[in-house]
């Protein structure tokens, strides 16, 4: 037998046997350790109303960045799509650098509260 096939037939038996080992080696472990099964239950009151009031925070910074974004886009006539473009009878072109900077910074507001929601 070469030395390409005795490695594989090596490498073979590793692969296999890891996993099963890291399975049983985690079970004695978790049997000398006494560690009990996870309990699914509902959160506590306390802890639900905390996740509500930072949801409500975060539904409300969020609708504000969107608002803000979409006024600056009607200041500065800046739109979505060419689709709008060619309704408003508008070019991309038109529009001052001023208001492409100030979308950006807003995208970028948005983009970071996202984030850092996570």
């Amino acid at each position: 037998m070469s030395d390409s096939a005795a490695r594989i037939r090596k490498l073979t038996r590793i692969i296999v046997v890891y996993p099963i080992g890291l399975i049983v080696i985690s079970m004695v472990v978790n049997l000398v350790l006494g560690v009990e099964p996870l309990t699914v239950a509902l959160p506590s009151v306390g802890v639900m109303a905390a996740l509500v009031v930072a949801n409500a925070l975060l539904l409300l910074n969020h609708t504000w960045l969107m608002t803000w974004s979409e006024l600056t886009r009607l200041h500065h006539g800046i739109y979505a799509s060419p689709k709008e473009y060619a309704e408003a009878n508008a070019r991309k072109e038109d529009v001052p650098a001023l208001g492409w900077r100030a979308l950006e910074r807003h995208h970028n507001a948005h983009r970071n509260a996202t984030e850092n929601t996570m």
